[in-house]
């Protein structure tokens, strides 16, 4: 029987000997044969793959093995230091947030006018009351030359007294709705 040495780079990416599936196979690419490599035809882990004494590989390995208090420290960042833009799909085209913008709680939202069908169900589907002290209100009118030939475009408007949703037809009032949407924080009930 002759022996082949095969080269095998594992990335970063296996952080667990468990990362590793047992019965690992070659293809000849000739007749398309297939054959197991005889010592990972097991269900013993460690019949093939070393234990690993730490998620780090290497000396020089740039990888931080996250733990639940690593974790934590990371979202928490996140939430105190939120970028807007960030949490809005689509993508805004712009965003402008004033100096003075502050983040402030709402007790559900009110549709002013019913310029986007399901709105309402939407909204409740994600938990978020529609007969509450935040009015959103759409507003059909021609949008400013730089996104007017935009599909899809709106300007949302976001203050503590109201949101205005501006666009041109439905599938804008539906993208700022989304817009709107992304920036709550559902979970925190506000």
């Amino acid at each position: 029987m002759s022996r082949v040495r095969i080269p095998l780079v594992l990335e970063y990416w296996s952080v667990q000997e468990t990362d590793n599936m047992p019965r690992w196979f070659v293809v000849d690419d000739r007749d398309g044969s297939t054959a197991v490599i005889p010592n990972t035809d097991t269900e013993t882990m460690h019949d093939f793959v070393m234990p690993y004494a730490s998620t780090q590989k290497t000396s020089n390995d740039n990888n931080i093995p996250m733990t639940a208090a690593s974790r934590f420290t990371l979202n928490l960042k996140t939430v105190k230091e939120v970028d807007a833009s960030t949490r809005i799909v689509p993508t805004p085209y712009k965003t402008i947030i004033d100096d003075n913008a502050q983040t402030f709680s709402i007790n559900g939202v009110t549709l002013t006018n019913q310029q986007l069908l399901g709105g309402i169900d939407l909204l409740s589907k994600l938990g978020v009351s529609t007969s509450g002290d935040h009015p959103i209100t759409f507003i059909t009118v021609d949008l400013p030359a730089e996104i007017a030939g935009f599909a899809e475009s709106y300007i949302l408007n976001v203050t503590a007294q109201g949101t205005n949703i501006t666009a041109a037809d439905p599938d804008g009032f539906f993208n700022g709705l989304m817009s709107f949407i992304g920036l709550l924080d559902i979970k925190n009930n506000n």
